[in-house]
């Protein structure tokens, strides 16, 4: 009976106890949404080099929307001389990206300064060689209307793009709305792709070949010198080679180059044809001056009645000491690289400036655009002493 009693109690104990607790489940997880990026998604270098832009970076695009697109705010530095260059430049890419334009308006200039930031679809950037270039892109385009600094390349593949070569090494690169200019080269024709009718083709004419004229001339090891076929009129030609202050015209006879005459041109940078009609003009830049200012000037040469005659001459851009210290560089450390545009009777002056610090190259910058105009009667006959200086005709 006790027994009976006590195992009662005990069910009736067990009976009272708290249910075990139940096993602990965490909330789900929120769901994870994924939104855009801050800022957007940006292309990375290396960027495409193309006619009309690099990567991102377009001919004609706002400038609005490049500077929203820039990751960590613009970095923009004023350059103003008066008479050379006036403009904001944009450096992206810290700094590799130069680009130009109206606050309010649309990129017209860009310019790439250092390697491995863009290339062409061929691989040229930045660093690679002359002989990579013309092999990739060349040969060089012809346009009687046009001439430039030799420095200054541009190919057949790639028209709008202009390569600046120095040391037989790319340096820059640079893009800038309008017409693009093209090199000089050794043949007067235009190709189709030069964006030249054929009416504004020159007739042929056999100048010297540009290693054959250069071979006449005896220069100093290392000193520039460069040669420019001259299509003078009336199917003849010469090859005009420019090197320490002279301007030597070389002929040919009997299948060999010879010398036929010289221009004094001081402190000349190079000489090159541009078109006048139906022949060639022979522009002559030089640059006079010493350490504290120094100008780029033009002569333009004609020849009448077989004597080279100038029918213009006119100061192009003036830089200073001080005036290049306004866009914090020396004198000794800015460039200017002319190109030159036929426009009718007259011949407009445009290119870039080029700018270093520490041995390289900082800002690229278009050059204030001077017209220049050549006279319809040219003056002063040039060729080498002892000439009659009868004015000529046209």
């Amino acid at each position: 009976m006790r027994w009976s009693v006590i195992a009662i109690v005990a069910c009736a104990c067990r009976g009272t106890d708290p249910p075990p607790p139940a096993p602990h489940t965490a909330p789900p997880a929120p769901r994870r949404v994924l939104g855009p990026a801050p800022g957007g998604v940006r292309a990375l270098p290396p960027h495409a080099i193309r006619g009309d832009g690099v990567g991102p970076y377009r001919l004609g695009r706002p400038l609005g929307e490049i500077l929203a697109d820039l990751p960590l705010g613009p970095s923009i530095a004023t350059l103003d001389i008066p008479g050379v260059v006036g403009t904001s430049v944009v450096r992206a890419e810290e700094g590799a990206v130069l680009i130009d334009g109206e606050s309010q308006g649309e990129a017209s200039f860009l310019a790439v300064v250092r390697p491995d930031i863009a290339r062409t679809e061929s691989g040229i950037m930045v660093g690679s060689t002359r002989e990579d270039l013309e092999r990739a892109l060349g040969p060089q385009l012809i346009d009687h209307r046009r001439a430039r600094d030799p420095r200054i390349w541009v190919g057949h593949a790639m028209p709008s793009v202009r390569f600046v070569v120095e040391n037989d090494h790319i340096v820059a690169v640079f893009l800038a709305r309008g017409p693009g200019a093209v090199a000089p080269g050794t043949k007067p024709v235009s190709p189709p792709d030069a964006g030249v009718p054929a009416s504004d083709a020159l007739p042929e004419c056999d100048a010297p070949a540009a290693a054959d004229a250069i071979a006449v001339i005896a220069s100093k090891p290392g000193v520039p010198i460069y040669a420019s076929p001259w299509c003078t009129g009336e199917g003849a030609a010469l090859t005009a080679v420019a090197t320490e202050g002279v301007v030597t015209l070389i002929g040919a006879a009997d299948g060999h180059p010879h010398k036929v005459g010289a221009l004094d041109a001081p402190g000349v940078v190079w000489a090159g044809a541009i078109a006048d009609d139906d022949r060639d003009d022979l522009a002559v830049v030089s640059e006079r001056g010493g350490a504290d200012a120094r100008t780029i000037e033009l002569t333009i040469y004609r020849m009448d009645a077989g004597r080279p005659s100038r029918v213009a001459e006119q100061d192009l851009y003036r830089l200073t000491a001080q005036s290049a210290r306004w866009i914090g560089a020396k004198l000794e450390d800015v460039e200017i690289l002319i190109e030159l545009d036929a426009r009718d009777e007259n011949v407009v002056a445009t290119g870039a400036m080029v700018s270093r610090a520490g041995g390289e190259i900082r800002d690229v910058a278009p050059l204030v655009p001077v017209e220049v105009v050549r006279r319809r009667r040219a003056i002063t006959p040039d060729l080498d002493a002892g000439h009659p200086t009868d004015d000529a005709h046209r």
